[in-house]
């Protein structure tokens, strides 16, 4: 597994991420279809993009970012003004002065938890941030990851995944319905796949959009990797098949269904 960032564009490069492959879970369609089609970046992305920054490479938040004051683009002169704006800064995001504000206010919050600060501290200190990995796996399948961070217990080899996540819940009850929904177990189960021979395991740090920013701490222990793993790998061996067929179906299998007892007395029938 291979980090290399000084001479690819990783956005650019072809191969199958974990976020392109997630999409599989619904049907190879749904995998196909969002591969041929470029997602705009939205708003919600640019502030985790931007709090990701705040915390882990600080140093390129000015030359990425940038945050725009108010242009009524209801009138001409807004929006020439608007224009002149985004020629100016060209290559950054441009968020707003309250989406600037909340981001530091979140990126704050996660630097004031007594656990979360160290992680990152020793992410920032090893240099381990945003690190990309390119490999070819055992099926032949050309792959990707870009990980938050890796933690070094030491001087000599890492010891687990540092990911950070904005969430509308950080809280313990929350989260967990945040992990299943947007599939952060395979994530990270791909990650320490991408960053071997690191240990398998992994630490999302959540931070909430909203007051008072709370932050949560969420530990994938090897256990719960290698049952996330099955899945990914299910995933990959269903991708490589729809691959060589050609074959993207969505739900192209008829499924017998029932009509439940609570339907027939909800509507004055017994069962």
């Amino acid at each position: 597994m291979t980090p290399d960032e000084e001479h690819l564009d990783y956005y650019a490069v072809p191969s199958l991420s974990h976020s392109r492959l997630k999409e599989i879970r619904h049907s190879p369609g749904h995998f196909r279809w969002k591969s041929d089609h470029a997602e705009q970046a939205t708003d919600a992305m640019n502030l985790g993009s931007l709090v990701h920054a705040m915390l882990l490479e600080p140093h390129l938040v000015e030359r990425l970012f940038v945050a725009s004051p108010k242009f009524d683009r209801r009138t001409k002169g807004g929006r020439e003004d608007y224009i002149k704006f985004l020629n100016s800064h060209p290559g950054q995001k441009v968020v707003t002065e309250a989406e600037w504000e909340q981001a530091s206010l979140m990126a704050e919050s996660v630097r004031q938890h007594p656990h979360a600060r160290p992680m990152l501290d020793n992410v920032i200190a090893h240099g381990s941030a945003e690190k990309e990995y390119y490999w070819t796996d055992s099926r032949g399948i050309e792959r990707k990851a870009k990980v938050d961070g890796l933690y070094y217990g030491d001087e000599s080899a890492p010891e687990f995944i540092v990911d950070v996540k904005t969430t509308i819940d950080a809280s313990p009850q929350g989260f967990r319905k945040s992990i299943s929904k947007f599939c952060y177990g395979t994530q990270m189960a791909y990650y320490c796949e991408a960053a071997q021979p690191i240990h398998r395991r992994a630490i999302i740090i959540a931070v909430a959009k909203t007051p008072p920013f709370g932050v949560g701490l969420y530990r994938f222990g090897e256990e719960a990797i290698d049952r996330a793993q099955k899945v990914v790998d299910h995933w990959l061996d269903l991708y490589l098949q729809c691959s060589k067929d050609n074959h993207w179906p969505t739900y192209w299998d008829t499924k017998d269904v029932d009509v439940p007892d609570w339907f027939l007395t909800s509507n004055g029938v017994d069962p």
